[in-house]
């Protein structure tokens, strides 16, 4: 019999010295250690130690845990392979040029110096944590921004998107609560989660769709701000929320919430075609417009909370519905 041992290993930190002979990363003398290339799940550092250049080249392992970049940095970064980062990626100074190759970052991406650029992939950039932008230059570079993975804020700083989609997506994302995002989603674009808006435009053409499966479905909430809907005409949504601002769906000619819409505060003017209620409207606070549309309730066991003036009313008939005014009536 013979002892059996589990070696782990110990994430570390390499530092670009750029003692190589070619500005690859692959090249262990470009990197402290001394002379240790970096492997997946280590933290890579740039900072005054050398501002040389360097390349993420098609001989490197192709994923690291962590990457800092520091304000003492100048030089070019370039991805000339596909890299994965699952951790963090904070740049404050030098310049991150994605080219053309996919990038993701798992964890919270920041751009917080107004020397530091950062160049999108032409292909797909995917951030899958939180994102801050709080000085700096995004370049998007005709590529797609993924917003991926789960609950997390997204702060733009009036930043430039050539096309932004959420494709996995797991939860809430909250958009502009400290700083201005405007996403173009592109024609007939779905969110497959959940989705809050404060200082963002979310634009595109067609329908916009925000649904999670199950009965609980996706939320889909205005905050005050500055939340605006540009150039779609149909939204399909499983939970509205206005809890502030101002969302205006005139000249949409359907609004489909499959569940719940609630208000608590804020301005709702109906769509002057058809709004679609699934389940119940409550009201709490907040004014709605009727706009000359049509309020549909087309469910089972619904309800209305609170005191609204519709344009026009239909109650569709499927077998065993309840519709409960009472609270409406009052």
């Amino acid at each position: 019999m013979f002892p059996v041992f589990n070696k782990t290993y110990a994430a570390s930190t390499r530092t670009w010295d750029g003692g190589g002979g070619d500005n690859n990363w692959s090249t262990c003398a470009n990197w402290s250690g001394p002379d240790i290339c970096p492997v997946a799940g280590d933290t890579v550092q740039f900072n005054a130690t050398s501002t040389k250049d360097s390349t993420i080249d098609s001989l490197f392992g192709g994923s690291v845990g962590v990457v800092s970049i520091a304000s003492t940095y100048s030089g070019i970064i370039t991805l000339a392979e596909t890299l994965a980062v699952t951790s963090t990626f904070t740049q404050s100074g030098g310049t991150w040029d994605s080219s053309n190759q996919n990038l993701s970052i798992a964890s919270t991406f920041t751009l917080n110096n107004a020397g530091a650029i950062f160049k999108a992939s032409s292909g797909t950039t995917v951030f899958s944590g939180a994102f801050s932008i709080t000085a700096g230059t995004f370049t998007h570079n005709s590529g797609t921004v993924d917003f991926s993975g789960g609950s997390a804020s997204l702060n733009c700083n009036g930043a430039t998107f050539n096309l932004v989609n959420f494709t996995g997506q797991t939860a809430t994302k909250s958009i502009g609560s400290t700083s201005t995002c405007t996403f173009p989603l592109g024609s007939n674009p779905t969110i497959p989660s959940s989705i809050s808006l404060a200082n963002a435009t979310l634009s595109g053409s067609g329908t916009l769709t925000i649904l999670a499966t199950g009965t609980a479905g996706s939320n889909f909430t205005v905050n005050a701000g500055g939340a605006t809907l540009s150039g779609f005409n149909v939204l399909n949504v499983s939970n509205f929320t206005l809890n502030g601002g101002t969302i205006d769906f005139t000249g949409y000619t359907d609004v489909t919430i499959n569940l719940i819409l609630t208000m608590l505060s804020g301005t709702l003017t109906a769509p002057t075609g058809s709004l679609h209620i699934g389940r119940f409207i409550t009201a709490i606070g907040g004014t709605f417009i009727p706009n000359n549309g049509t309020v549909i309730f087309s469910g089972t066991d619904q309800s209305i909370i609170g005191n609204l003036n519709f344009y026009n009313f239909t109650k569709l008939q499927p077998v065993l519905t309840r519709l409960d005014l009472t609270e409406a009536l009052k």
